[in-house]
């Protein structure tokens, strides 16, 4: 009968939403600050070439060097989200706070999506749909050679994997592969006593997990339209990521713009220019269709 009189606790502790990870910076993509709007790398095409010979007075040729260009054009990832004055007067914990870390963590992770699944354009173009990746589409579930020659594929190339980019559902399929006689083969760090967890590295090379990877793929490799996922291997050191010198994020607080003073209200806006593009091509893979 006294239960009104007993007043309910509040936490100043907010509980935070539960928001998918970004992983491309993880892996050791280089980070290129410009001070423009573009930068570009100039690479070699192709190496000199020479021949044997035979004879001193045998005329010398070979091939000369050809050059190419990696061109990587800012765009622009913005957002506006307005905040009634009162409710960051009298918020405890602060609101205003709460705000900027999560737009934070939205810019984040847009960028991350980008840097995988990017469609050009207004975007920058993701490793995922960029062309002169090697690729194979699998209709199927991964299988050991599967891995073993995306590995292979990338090495061919005078490259070497560092990282697997993919979905937590496509990781948890491989640590369930077994041999002929139902053995599990893969192992967490070869503890065979450990067979129960999934593994951390995949083939000796790190794996970084993420929900934004597409889990809609259908069987042509298209990101949308079915049921299936993706896997990306690449030496992500040969990862170029181009972003504003003077603001990796910008993020700008007015009372004024818009309709927030009419309204009472404080205004968030936040912006983010990247770009991206692999260096080479040739130092990524990916295996396309993939059922988990």
């Amino acid at each position: 009968a006294g239960a009104f009189l007993v007043p309910p606790e509040f936490s100043t502790e907010i509980i935070e939403n539960l928001r998918a990870k970004a992983v491309v910076r993880q892996t050791g993509a280089r980070v290129y600050p410009i001070n423009t709007d573009t930068i570009r790398f100039p690479r070699v095409g192709s190496s000199t070439v020479g021949s044997w010979m035979e004879g001193e007075d045998t005329d010398k040729s070979g091939t000369d060097m050809s050059f190419e260009q990696v061109e990587l054009v800012l765009k622009e990832y913005a957002g506006l989200w307005y905040v009634s004055n009162a409710l960051i007067k009298h918020s405890s914990p602060a609101v205003d706070t709460i705000i900027k870390d999560d737009i934070t963590t939205t810019l984040s992770l847009a960028e991350d999506l980008a840097f995988l699944e990017g469609v050009g354009g207004s975007q920058p173009l993701g490793i995922y749909n960029y062309p002169g990746i090697g690729s194979t589409t699998l209709n199927g579930a991964l299988t050991r050679n599967t891995l073993l020659d995306a590995v292979s594929a990338i090495q061919a190339n005078n490259a070497e994997p560092t990282g697997w980019v993919m979905h937590p559902r496509v990781k948890n399929s491989i640590s369930k592969l077994v041999d002929s006689v139902g053995q599990p083969i893969f192992y967490l760090d070869g503890d065979k006593s450990m067979v129960q967890k999934v593994p951390e590295t995949l083939l000796g090379i790190p794996i970084y997990l993420s929900t934004q990877v597409s889990v809609s793929c259908d069987s042509s490799g298209n990101l949308s339209g079915g049921s299936q996922s993706y896997v990306l291997l690449g030496d992500w050191k040969d990862f170029a990521i181009a972003q504003d010198a003077g603001a990796a994020l910008e993020l700008e607080v007015s009372r004024e713009g818009g309709n927030a003073w009419a309204r009472n209200q404080t205004s968030f806006r936040a912006t983010i220019r990247r770009d991206c593009a692999p260096r080479h091509p040739a130092s990524f893979y990916k295996i396309e269709a993939v059922t988990y």
